[in-house]
């Protein structure tokens, strides 16, 4: 009699165990799946004030650089584009490029990353030759009549106070031109972004200044400390 009771047990286990799941199990298992998978894949999310640009120069090889506020994953990407943002009309020139890095690394608030046109590899670590990650499109053509770039995540913002704008840099003396609509040197300055905050004019007179670089000896301290300090122009100029 136990022998018998023992097989139905058995076999009323192995029927439970392989029936198809009840809709709430499958939704609970879904959820399991798409949690491991963003654990696999993770990323960043960026916005305003996420990262500063430390410096510009438009004659070839043109190049950037910018210091990281927050920590970021592995596989964030963010874009920087020199097509001008053309203020009240909410939308990009759309007449120039855009290059977009995919950093391959876990990298911590305070890495300092340089960006050269041509160079191998394009993004940089600071003060070495060490890839910060994945470089796709590039930025080519600043204008050493002076030129910006602004920053953002993800897809191309369409209005000026989109959440996902990050910072800009501009090197023209008249600052951000919030009349802009056409050409390939000037910029208005996106709603979302504040000069002297997140975003940075670093010459002020006629004309433009083709490089300028902030002193970062070393970075360090909070997001808003580094922020603060880094939207003073300290010119080293040409």
């Amino acid at each position: 009699m136990f022998s018998n009771l023992w097989k139905k047990w058995v076999r009323s286990e192995v029927s439970r165990k392989t029936a198809r799941p009840s809709r709430s199990g499958a939704r609970r298992a879904r959820l399991n799946v798409e949690c491991l998978e963003e654990r696999d894949n993770p990323s960043t999310t960026l916005g305003v004030g996420d990262i500063a640009f430390t410096g510009m120069q438009t004659d070839a090889p043109d190049t950037f650089s910018f210091v990281l506020l927050k920590d970021v994953d592995s596989g964030t990407q963010l874009s920087f584009t020199d097509n001008g943002w053309r203020g009240a009309q909410n939308g990009f020139n759309a007449t120039e490029q855009t290059a977009t890095v995919t950093f391959g690394n876990i990298y911590t608030a305070g890495t300092h990353f340089v960006v050269v046109d041509g160079g191998a590899p394009q993004f940089r670590i600071a003060g070495g030759n060490t890839s910060a990650g994945t470089a796709s499109g590039s930025l080519t053509g600043l204008s050493a009549s002076g030129d910006s770039v602004l920053a953002y995540q993800g897809t191309a913002p369409t209005t000026g106070n989109a959440t996902n704008w990050v910072a800009g840099i501009i090197s023209l003396g008249a600052g951000w031109n919030s009349s802009y609509t056409s050409g390939s040197n000037d910029s208005a300055l996106p709603t979302a972004l504040t000069n002297g905050v997140n975003a940075i004019a670093y010459y002020s007179g006629s004309g433009d200044r083709d490089s300028g670089w902030l002193n970062l000896g070393s970075v360090s301290g909070d997001a808003a400390s580094i922020r603060n300090d880094e939207s003073r122009p300290r010119l080293r100029s040409r």
